[in-house]
């Protein structure tokens, strides 16, 4: 009887001690509190809730059901709910899917606000100084944008840089940061600071691994007049406009738009200063390699006129290797005083190679060696010593210049106009349009000159006198140093005083007048200098030496050799 009864009351005490912790369970349930349920049943339009309580709490099908007619839950499922009141009128409990929703949802916001974690949210609208955004949770089983909680997100905080044309993100569900929280009044959020710290993030990871020559990815974010910055993700790096491409480039628009992608090297590298060099060309080889074979000397490729210079006209063959034409490279006839007068940037023209220098990187090239030169032309067809007629087109100091053909010149010096005259200007016989008939001298190619004359056409006068031939002319003219004589018209030669006499002679006038004729030795001949030294001592000493030749041959005893000579030139003074 004893167990028996000390069974009763051990069961008695345990199902005591078990309604104990249902009623502590029961006092836990507490309203204004979101509280787990489990679906007990589905009947027409509604659902009953077991939530711990003496009664079912009652949900409307229609607050689980899909758009398309679909229940989201089923008998079984747990769920969450708001237990706004523990009986109604009814003695039933009043609970809430909606507003479970909305306590968690602030909750999460608020668990975001404390740690500063990411949370999603869809911008619904623009409204006066931003946007307003729906943070109703991913997680709720209730139909998202329901507006659960609503943020505002200021225009700067829009986007990192901030988006200008802010209705193009309205409808997009983005990750923000809560800046600040006042539970069920204001909340305010930021995308800029979530892409920031994303920047930043990639920023130092790529600042860990980056080096010198590395090829990284990159969208072009901004352009300047003195290059682009390339957004590498995280950093920003520059492409100097001098590091696109191997060619000349005038404008970066020409060749890169922003938001392109596009691939870049890394040329040089600051670590501290966050510092990034890039370039694009040096992903293909330097256009210099390889330029004998690709342009030897005397090739003629076809190229772009890309810059004109008083001096030349650079010509780009392709990009990073340009040519330059000088001046005096561009027409075998016209004198070109500057490139424009035949060329205008953007022209195609094509030329041949004259001179490479690879270590300087400079390429000369020539326009005009692509047609014949006329030049060459000109000294087959006139070979020295032909005879043409020209026209006078300009006179100068030294000569004239005489037209020959189109872009052909010759010119006459003036030491070449007359054999016997010395003229300071040829103006003096000669003015421009004349007709002139000249003998071709020489013809420089390289130079591209031809030299003519006008003397040429007849036989060089002065070629007739030797040194050692005797003459006879009359003095026209006496100065300090000796006496012209005139050996025929326009032909003198000089009389030094050195050479004046047998003896010495201190005054030219003691021994010559003008008007004189005497007889004279010739003892020095330029023709062309037209110069004619004379001597009237070689002269008298040559007679002598005659007269002394004659007497030996002759044997004239009672005559001295002094008597003869003597007498001989009294005969010769007595002819004159």
């Amino acid at each position: 009887m004893m167990d028996t009864q000390k069974e009763k009351n051990y069961h008695k005490s345990k199902a005591g001690s078990k309604m104990e912790e249902l009623l502590d369970d029961f006092d836990k349930i507490k309203e204004g509190k979101v509280v787990t349920g489990k679906v007990v049943q589905i009947k027409g339009e509604s659902l009953l809730v077991d939530v711990g309580l003496k009664t079912e709490g009652v949900l409307k099908k229609e607050d689980v059901t899909t758009p398309s007619g679909k229940l989201k839950v089923k008998v079984g499922d747990k769920i969450e709910v708001f237990l706004e009141k523990r009986e109604d009128t009814f003695g039933r409990p009043l609970i809430s899917l909606k507003k479970a929703e909305v306590a968690k949802t602030w909750d999460r916001i608020r668990d975001a606000y404390t740690t500063q974690r990411e949370i999603l949210g869809k911008i619904v609208k623009k409204i006066k100084g931003g946007m307003m955004v729906d943070l109703g949770g991913p997680d709720s089983i209730l139909e998202e944008g329901k507006g659960l909680a609503e943020a505002f997100m200021p225009a700067s905080q829009v986007g990192y840089p901030p988006v200008k044309d802010l209705d193009s993100v309205i409808g997009q569900v983005v990750p923000l940061r809560v800046i600040e929280f006042k539970p069920k009044r204001n909340i305010v959020v930021s995308w800029r600071l979530v892409i920031e710290d994303e920047v930043k993030k990639k920023r130092e990871e790529l600042l860990n691994r980056i080096n010198i020559g590395d090829v990284l990815k990159g969208s072009v974010k901004n352009i300047t007049k003195f290059g682009a910055f390339i957004d590498l993700g995280g950093i920003d790096g520059l492409l100097h406009i001098g590091d696109i491409t191997w060619g000349r480039l005038e404008k970066v628009e020409d060749v890169l738009k922003v938001g392109e992608q596009l691939d870049v090297k890394v040329l040089a590298f600051n670590r501290e200063k966050e510092q990034i060099s890039l370039g694009l060309k040096q992903l293909e080889p330097h256009p210099w390699e390889n330029i004998r074979e690709k342009y030897p000397v005397d090739s003629t490729p076809t190229g772009r006129v890309t810059g004109l210079l008083p001096y030349g006209a650079f010509v780009e063959l392709e990009p990073g290797v340009e040519g330059l034409i000088h001046v005096s490279e561009m027409s075998w006839t016209e004198k070109i005083r500057h490139p424009r007068e035949v060329l205008k940037v953007g022209d195609m023209v094509k030329v041949r190679v004259l001179n490479i220098n690879e270590k300087n990187r400079k390429l000369s090239i020539g326009l005009k060696q692509i047609q014949p030169n006329p030049w060459a032309q000109a000294k087959e067809k006139y070979p020295s010593g032909t005879r043409l007629t020209g026209t006078i087109t300009h006179l100068a100091p030294f000569g004239a210049f005489v037209k020959l053909e189109e872009g052909i010149e010759g010119m006459i010096h003036v030491s070449d106009i007359y054999w016997t005259k010395r003229l300071r200007h040829p103006g003096q016989v000669l003015k421009v349009g004349d007709q002139v008939e000249a003998v071709v001298l020489d013809i420089k190619v390289e130079a591209e000159k031809i030299s003519l004359g006008l003397k040429q056409k007849s036989k060089n006068p002065y070629e007739k006198y030797f040194v050692g031939s005797n003459v006879q002319g009359k003095v026209v003219h006496l100065t300090n140093f000796g006496a012209f004589v005139e050996l025929e018209p326009d032909i003198k030669g000089l009389i030094h005083i050195s050479q004046a006499g047998k003896e010495k002679v201190k005054d030219i006038k003691e021994v010559l007048k003008v008007g004189d004729k005497v007889w004279t030795k010739i003892i020095k001949v330029d023709s062309q200098q037209m110069i004619i030294d004379l001597s009237i001592k070689e002269y008298v000493k040559a007679q002598e030496k005659a007269e002394v030749e004659k007497y030996i041959e002759q044997e004239i005893p009672e005559t001295t050799i002094g008597e003869i000579i003597s007498e001989k030139l009294d005969n010769s003074e007595n002819e004159e």
